[in-house]
């Protein structure tokens, strides 16, 4: 099977009811670490599907929240065929517009790791 890397629309969590039911019904399914949370529900779809909340609260340039969610989609995008078919929200606590890419990258990676299907 040829598989398409692209992020398409289908794989943004857009839907308000959809989002509300992520916000209300995640329980288990919360990780918490590197000033990120995500949020996770398991979806009906047959593929994973992605929202990004950035407050300005935290970061205050909009130069900086694109850098964040062009991250956090390209590291989505990548893992899209390898991730657990949930709705997955990411927030962020704090100011993290000065860390750099490698490592907002390196810390994506380790969250991700929770919702990797093993290789075998």
């Amino acid at each position: 099977m040829n598989k398409n890397y692209f992020f398409s629309k289908k794989l943004r969590l857009l839907n308000y009811v959809d989002i509300n039911k992520v916000y209300k019904n995640h329980s288990f399914f919360r990780i918490k670490a590197f000033q990120m949370i995500i949020l996770s529900r398991l979806s009906y779809l047959e593929y994973p599907r992605l929202c990004i909340n950035i407050s300005k609260k935290y970061i205050k340039l909009s130069c900086d929240r694109n850098r964040i969610k062009r991250l956090v989609r390209e590291s989505f995008r990548k893992l899209q065929y390898d991730l657990i078919k949930m709705d997955y929200i990411i927030l962020f606590t704090s100011n993290i517009s000065n860390i750099s890419n490698i490592i907002l990258n390196r810390n994506l990676g380790n969250l991700w790791n929770y919702y990797v299907f093993p290789n075998y």
